[in-house]
């Protein structure tokens, strides 16, 4: 049998397996919060009735999740199953796309599809109603294709790329970064200056055309230019304010602030403000939102570095977040997660340089986007979850590092029955 048709299979089944064994104990659905406003802007969707909640058109979500969602709705119909089979065989995907991407750095490269497919806090989101199952595997594919397009420079691979980095924006703009580590490799490679700005250009004005067809149906809307989202600046302001170091160093949830006694939070800006509330009210309290943020970032200097730096040292290590919830199996969940993310984060990095004595061209623009999507969120917010995309990137280089590894064991084993039959 193909032995990615092998990973493709082990991966879903991986998933439901999953979905079945804990749907009592993390139940999804019936939903709250976020997760609920997913859903009513899908159904909404698929009743005719446009991109909206109970009838308000809604410039808080990005769209792409929600289309998805009602996609799945219309095709196996409104059920949290018909959810995790779908995003089960989206993660199928991501598994085959990050082993094919593997391959271009190692032989053995199409190991990587199976770490990702066996990864258990992977395999997990898969059961969950959040967008990180199609985010990984769009994340994938438009490095994946750039890498083609950089190893060969055939303008159909760039065109693709570009049309998934459009595509991911519209889901979370966070992907932006792939276009400018893009970029940076261009000039980094010397390429003839003409042919780079017409790369540069192509690729630009594919990937901002998605994007700006939803601007302008947000302009329509609210008359205001450019507005992609307002998550974006709520987001902010979870991230920026007076509680939020506490929080961290406590590795408790951001959704506390003004909901914890301990967090008192004036004004307490909530997701439903923003879905209750007509388009122009959405976009007041993003300003406001980020005017807060701005202010709070200028008054407390000192604090935004501490808080930096505890992020930086938690996105790169295996500690899983957010850690103190009381929720059932909670410590062996950190344990399994620490277990197996450790591997990854290790071997990852290594496999990393590593690859810079093979291929130093993919190695610069890998760790470009290592850098560039490590930075944005540790200027902003995440979970556990937010990380995925960056293991996603580690894995398709660990095998990198399992073939020098086994290349050093060869060459041991080699001198040591050399010097026996010396000794012999």
């Amino acid at each position: 049998m193909n032995k990615y048709l092998v990973i493709f299979l082990i991966a879903i089944f991986v998933r439901l397996l999953l979905a079945a064994l804990f749907i009592d104990i993390f139940a999804e659905w019936p939903t709250g919060s976020s997760k609920e406003y997913r859903i009513k802007l899908a159904e909404s969707i698929i009743h005719g009735k446009g991109f909206s909640y109970e009838g308000i058109p809604n410039l808080y979500q990005t769209p792409v999740y929600p289309f998805f969602l009602a996609i799945i709705f219309l095709v196996l119909g409104s059920s949290w199953w018909s959810i995790a089979l779908f995003q089960s065989i989206l993660e199928g995907f991501s598994s085959v796309t990050i082993s094919k991407m593997g391959i271009n750095f190692s032989k053995c490269g199409w190991l990587a599809g199976y770490i990702y497919a066996f990864y258990p806090y992977a395999a997990m989101q898969s059961r969950s109603i959040s967008d990180t199952s199609i985010f990984v595997l769009i994340f994938i594919l438009t490095i994946y294709f750039y890498i083609k397009f950089i190893s060969n420079q055939r303008l159909k691979y760039l065109i693709i790329a570009s049309l998934f980095l459009g595509i991911g924006i519209l889901d979370r703009p966070s992907i932006f970064i792939l276009g400018p580590a893009f970029i940076i490799l261009l000039f980094a490679r010397k390429i003839q200056w003409k042919k780079c700005l017409l790369f540069v250009l192509i690729s630009f004005f594919i990937a901002i055309l998605i994007p700006f067809i939803w601007i302008l149906r947000n302009y329509g809307i609210s008359g205001r230019f450019p507005v992609l989202s307002v998550a974006g600046q709520h987001f902010m302001w979870y991230g920026h304010n007076e509680h939020i170091y506490n929080i961290l160093k406590r590795r408790e949830s951001p959704d506390q602030v003004g909901g914890d006694h301990r967090y008192p939070m004036q004004p307490n800006f909530k997701v439903i403000d923003f879905f209750k509330v007509a388009p122009e009210k959405q976009i007041e309290l993003a300003e406001r939102c980020m005017n807060i943020v701005k202010k709070w970032i200028s008054n407390n200097k000192s604090e935004v570095k501490q808080y930096t730096l505890l992020k930086l040292k938690r996105f790169m290590s295996w500690e899983y977040d957010i850690q103190n919830q009381e929720i059932p199996f909670q410590r062996t969940r950190i344990l399994i997660y620490r277990i197996t993310t450790a591997p990854i984060i290790i071997f990852g990095w290594l496999g990393v340089f590593l690859l810079f004595f093979k291929r130093k061209d993919i190695a610069f623009y890998l760790l470009t986007v290592i850098i560039g999507f490590i930075s944005i969120h540790i200027f902003s917010n995440f979970e556990s979850r937010h990380k995925i995309p960056f293991f996603a990137i580690l894995m398709t280089i660990i095998p990198v590092t399992i073939q020098y590894l086994c290349l050093i064991a060869k060459k041991q084993i080699r001198k040591y029955k050399i010097k026996n039959s010396f000794i012999g």
